[in-house]
């Protein structure tokens, strides 16, 4: 079984679960302080993409459910991680107050203080669906997309049955699409109301060459096209930075080739979009890195199995990739020096296997998407960290701390 990914193919064979949907990314870089104003963009600046899980900011399994303590957690967490240019002057004046009056009990508790005096970063943010989009899209039988789209010419219908088809399946495209941006209007309204300045960026159809797989089109079509549709995402999330603005994008509903019905339209994840903004960025045109990529989820960190039914089942503090190969390897030992223990087992390396994601109504590839976007990302040397909504690992792969208690996503060293 070989797992496929925009620009890699996995091979796997150990089962991986990780109790979750969505995956976080976070990295493993120190983070430089910019001086510079809204109009100029530091080249020394570092920049980290955040993909926040829908279902760590949704109740998953209710239909347009918002989880408001996770997303005002959140919230919390990227206003204190932000360079001050990306806030409203009255933010600033907050946080010296809060500041000189907040006193630390022990070492856990002072972790959002050393954010506030640490706050470095700019950034990306790109959030799933969860059960503002899902529901939806699994109604109308639309599906997540990872490779190029092949020749409409190889779908052959009745006339009358293709365009019923259509017509049902467009139908769920512009309602699936709808309940996301529900979800991105509760994001940005919670920006907004904590003094970030931020703007929803739509990945699709503002783009016209952007489709539901994070490319322009067939195989062709990008290989003779000179600029695709991400990177048009690129120079307009570009733009915003550069103007001292955050730009919160989501998974959306995208046309998928030039067929009609259900094989002509799909499900650009957010997972996806994650992976193709970090692997077309540009260092020099951009003129900034991508230091880390973070996936907010609702797990800790990932498993060899899960450890809900295998009570041998082992967390994963590193997942590497073998630069040359793709192969995603897990050495247990380098596991147990991690976490403490131990042994003298003589399995170098292991091969993982993702499975499906748990929910029923996920049509975006489960963990297989989510560990292949982990994966494509860190072979181009940007880490990626998983860690769970609320916890301080959270806070600590935000400001890309090495050691911050999830799992990291990195070359094989």
């Amino acid at each position: 079984m070989k797992l496929t990914s925009n620009n890699c193919i996995l091979p796997l064979t150990i089962t991986l679960y990780c109790l979750a949907f969505f995956f976080l990314p976070s990295s493993s870089s120190s983070l430089s302080q910019t001086n510079e104003k809204h109009e100029h963009y530091n080249e020394e600046e570092m920049l980290v993409i955040v993909k926040i899980g829908g279902s760590s900011i949704t109740i998953k399994s209710q239909y347009e459910t918002l989880n408001h303590t996770s997303l005002e957690w959140m919230t919390r967490v990227l206003q204190d991680s932000l360079e001050d240019r990306f806030l409203s002057p009255e933010e600033e004046e907050r946080k010296e107050e809060e500041e000189e009056e907040e006193v630390c009990k022990d070492e856990n508790e002072c972790v959002t203080k050393d954010i506030k005096k640490k706050k470095k970063v700019s950034m990306v943010i790109i959030h799933g669906a969860g059960s503002f989009g899902h529901h939806t899209a699994k109604q109308y039988g639309l599906v997540g997309r990872t490779t190029p789209p092949p020749p409409s010419s190889s779908f052959s219908s009745k006339e009358e049955e293709e365009e019923e088809e259509h017509r049902y399946a467009i139908q769920g495209l512009v309602r699936a699409r709808h309940s996301v941006q529900k979800l991105n209007s509760h994001i940005l309204s919670s920006l907004l109301s904590h003094n970030i300045h931020a703007i929803n960026m739509s990945p699709c159809w503002s783009v016209h060459t952007l489709q539901s797989h994070g490319g322009s089109g067939s195989v062709k079509e990008e290989e003779e096209e000179e600029e695709n549709g991400i990177g048009h995402v690129v120079k307009g999330i570009q733009q915003a930075l550069s103007k001292g603005i955050i730009p919160i994008l989501h998974g959306d509903a995208c046309p998928y080739g030039d067929a009609r019905g259900r094989n002509g339209v799909g499900i650009l994840s957010g997972d996806t979009l994650v992976e193709a903004i970090a692997t077309h960025w540009n260092e020099e045109e951009e003129k900034t890195r991508i230091s880390h990529v973070v996936f907010v989820t609702d797990i800790d960190k990932v498993y060899t199995s899960d450890p809900k039914v295998d009570a041998d089942a082992k967390p994963l503090d590193v997942i590497e990739i073998d630069g040359e190969s793709g192969d995603i390897v897990v050495n247990l030992d380098k596991n147990e020096e991690n976490s403490g223990g131990g042994d003298d087992d003589d399995d170098d390396g292991v091969m993982i296997d993702a499975g499906e994601s748990l929910h029923d109504h996920d049509v975006t590839g489960g963990l297989k998407t989510k560990l292949g976007a982990a994966a494509s990302i860190a072979t181009k040397g940007i880490p990626v960290h998983i860690v769970q909504c609320g916890s301080k690992s959270a806070e600590r792969a935000i400001l890309g701390e090495d050691d911050n208690g999830g799992t990291v996503v990195r070359l094989l060293q």
